[in-house]
């Protein structure tokens, strides 16, 4: 991916995002580490908006590979549903519509059902601890 392209996309979702967050709750955004996931100019702006950024070195898959089956994979599929919803419309979604997409599909996992998936998906993956409550 093009820095530029990363940049663009982080400057539409973060705000988005943040406005759906308490006003004092910090984020944490999870990249591999790629070039363009670390640049100054993506942390300077994560950081301004309260985004804590953890990197993870190459090669960390293995490990992290149940909790990326499990858990994200929750979101995924709420989140791939919801771009197709929009591709059934627009042949070529707009950023604004794939951000659209990425917040709905935060949403939707916000429901108790899926709560409870996610909570499943977080002991399948032997996370230590409890899942976060929500509330």
């Amino acid at each position: 991916m093009k820095s530029s392209l990363f940049e663009v996309e982080l400057r539409l979702v973060l705000p988005a995002l943040r406005k759906k967050m308490g006003a004092y709750e910090p984020g944490m955004l999870i990249f591999d580490a790629h070039k363009t996931h670390i640049s100054r100019t993506c942390a300077a702006f994560a950081r301004y908006l309260g985004f804590f950024i953890v990197t993870l070195p190459s090669h960390l898959s293995m490990i992290l590979q149940p909790l990326d089956l499990y858990f994200n994979g929750v979101f995924a599929t709420q989140y791939q549903y919801e771009y197709v919803q929009v591709l059934n419309t627009t042949p070529s979604p707009t950023v604004g519509q794939k951000v659209e997409c990425v917040l709905r599909a935060f949403e939707n996992c916000q429901q108790p059902t899926k709560i409870e998936k996610l909570k499943g998906a977080w002991k399948r993956a032997g996370l230590p601890g409890g899942f976060p409550d929500p509330a």
